[in-house]
């Protein structure tokens, strides 16, 4: 029978538990809401659940998913039933099973285990192959149903119980023997001459625990006893002979133990669906542009990519309860920054009585050296104390050695945080990482990647009628200047020709106003894509003069055609067609790259609706997609034009 006040009660705290997390974390209210309701039923009808509860948080590092579970833990008050394993480490031969009821002692009971780094817990190599070990593999049966496997070892256990005891009585016996004959012979010398007093005969001590907390522990483990610690320590010998007699002849003492009611979390980090999560060294790229790919990753991906890790019959244990963590927006980086630079000052108030204003000037040098977007919020934290709190102690010096009054308005200029405090300025030289990278390149090297990007970027948006996702010429980066955002398509012919011209057009574009005895190495990048992607055309796709599929010898099981030397003049033919389709949009938009060049050397980088105003003087409209959105052929459209030429064709043709 269902107590009302109890679920009711039940479904409040967790309501409570929602808006609590959604004040500790920014930016995944929709990722707090999935999960709130995804352990409704554990939480609120633990009555009706037959097995544990399994809720899969993935996403890149950094954006709370452990820390989401402590908290949300410690809110509901669960932290004695609380279990946290991390799984980075397949050495030795630990199991779950031993570790749970170390942490969780009841098992009939509501519990949580949070199965961290779930990744590197992986039973497939890189290589495809089988990998083994030994520790944790029970972890599987336990997704399963809750259900540990039976174990005949406890009938071994409970009979070597049987004869330890009865080994002790019979050394309690001889004693007691040797006690008694020892008295005997006391009382015979005592008839004597030299007769001893009669020593009085002392009672045998009582104690209260018959067993020890060790023993009684073990018992309650294998016997499943649900009787408290202390009332199986006060067991006599008899009591405790006849329990495991009686246990002995019960099967159900050798079946695994249950976790019915348990809450497992499996958190962790997939490279395959979040490849932009290898990018470590990307501050450069737009952290809006990040966070839009990453809302495209959905449970079909998330299989996918677990399929490079574990087995698919290990896979269907992780049920379809996946929750995936988008990266973080720059809006939500920057609420990050105002929060925790909030919660320095709002310290500094309270205990000493100063008051601090920062100006939204310090919030952007902190993001600007701080944010590098797949990193989650790890290393900005590491900024926002290095800029803010170690530059702190010098203002509050000159504040207090002048005795103002008034705040400290706390402002960034020239690498300086500065504050004019009484008659002083006062200004501390703050490290800037990334922003002391980007000012080492020369006034050169940002020329020729300014028009390098910009021959990118106008190509582009000719040929896809599109502006880019993002600009940029002046990176952190030692691989990259510079950089030209794509969206996804289709992979149309026609997509991947523009796509080898969209590539030619940079280094077209420093032939143009260098000249061919000055380009740079800078586009070999460019032409390895290009290559591949024509290489393709032809090899693979049938889309060229060539119809079946070539593959090198090497890797050819006999599916393909392996002379690949035949295909080599029709690829170097068709590279260079569409290098003279390059130079030709180049050379028609002489005006259109300067104007974008010249830009880009002045400001790095320059905006969507910037670009799109601009690029309107020169190729008429394009359009500004999502990043996550793919440009598409219409597809549609052209069949429905077909159907209907068909229609006036054939008066018999029907849908």
């Amino acid at each position: 029978m269902f107590d009302k006040k109890v679920i009711k009660a039940r479904d409040k705290k967790l309501e409570e538990a929602r808006v609590y997390l959604k004040t500790q974390f920014i930016g995944i209210d929709k990722i707090i809401d999935k999960f709130i309701n995804s352990v409704r039923i554990w939480y609120i009808l633990p009555e009706i659940q037959s097995r544990p509860l399994v809720v899969n948080l993935w996403g890149i590092t950094g954006v709370g998913k452990t820390d989401l579970v402590r908290k949300f833990v410690n809110f509901i008050d669960f932290s004695d039933r609380f279990a946290e394993i991390q799984l980075d480490s397949q050495d030795g031969h630990a199991t779950i099973e031993d570790y749970l009821e170390n942490t969780i002692d009841d098992s009939e009971g509501q519990g949580v285990l949070l199965l961290d780094e779930m990744q590197r817990f992986r039973t497939i190599a890189d290589n495809g192959e089988e990998m083994q070990s030994g520790k944790y593999q029970d972890v599987w049966m336990l997704l399963s149903d809750g259900t540990f496997q039976s174990n005949s070892r406890i009938k071994q256990e409970l009979i070597g119980m049987i004869l330890e005891s009865a080994y002790w009585e019979e050394r309690e016996e001889d004693e007691d023997n040797q006690a008694s004959e020892e008295a005997l012979e006391a009382l015979a010398e005592g008839d004597g001459k030299n007769k001893k007093k009669k020593k009085k005969k002392q009672k045998p001590k009582t104690f209260k625990y018959t067993l020890s907390h060790w023993e009684a522990a073990r018992l309650k483990k294998i016997l499943k006893l649900t009787d408290s610690l202390t009332d199986i320590m006060s067991l006599s010998k008899e009591d405790k002979l006849q329990l495991i007699k009686d246990k002995l002849k019960n099967k159900e003492t050798y079946e695994g133990k249950k976790y019915s009611k348990l809450l497992i979390i499996i958190s962790g980090n997939l490279d395959e669906a979040f490849s932009m999560a290898n990018n470590v060294s990307d501050s450069d790229r737009d952290a809006d542009v990040y966070h839009e790919f990453s809302t495209t990753i959905d449970i079909i991906k998330i299989k996918d990519a677990l399929t490079n890790r574990f087995k698919p019959e290990q896979i269907a244990r992780f049920g379809n309860t996946h929750l995936i963590y988008p990266i973080p927006n720059k809006k939500a980086y920057y609420s990050i920054i105002k929060q925790k630079v909030n919660d320095i000052i709002t310290k500094i108030k309270d205990k000493h009585k100063i008051s601090i204003i920062v100006d939204s000037s310090v919030h952007e040098v902190i993001y600007a050296n701080g944010v590098f977007p797949t990193q989650g919020v790890r290393p900005l934290i590491s900024t926002i104390s290095s800029i803010l709190e170690n530059s702190l102690p010098i203002f509050l010096f000159e504040y207090l050695d002048q005795n103002i009054k008034k705040p400290i308005n706390l402002y960034y200029e020239g690498g300086f945080l500065r504050s004019k405090i009484g008659t002083k300025e006062v200004k501390y030289l703050i490290p800037r990482v990334l922003d002391d990278i980007k000012g080492k390149k020369t006034i050169n090297d940002k020329t020729v990647t300014s028009v390098h990007e910009a021959g990118h970027a106008i190509a582009y948006a000719k040929l896809f009628r599109t502006v880019p996702t993002q600009i940029v010429t002046n990176t952190t980066s030692q691989d990259n200047s510079g950089f030209v955002g794509a969206h996804s398509n289709l992979g149309s012919k026609q997509d991947l020709i523009n796509s080898v011209i969209v590539a030619f057009c940079g280094r077209v574009a420093e032939e143009l106003i260098f000249g061919k005895e000055y380009v740079t190495s800078g586009a070999v990048g460019d032409y390895q894509m290009a290559t591949g992607e024509v290489c393709d055309i032809v090899r693979l796709y049938g889309m060229d003069k060539f119809v079946g599929f070539y593959q090198p010898p090497a890797v050819n099981k006999g599916e393909a055609k392996h002379d690949i030397n035949v295909t080599d003049e029709i690829i170097e033919e068709i590279l260079k067609n569409l290098y003279k389709e390059a130079e030709n949009i180049i050379k028609t938009h002489k005006d259109f790259l300067v104007e974008i060049s010249s830009i880009l050397l002045e400001k790095d980088t320059i905006s969507v609706d910037e670009f799109k105003k601009i690029a309107s003087k020169y190729i008429g409209s394009i359009k500004i997609v999502n990043p996550k959105d793919s440009i598409e052929v219409d597809y549609n459209n052209k069949f429905n034009k077909f159907k209907t030429s068909l229609k006036r064709g054939n008066k018999n043709f029907s849908n």
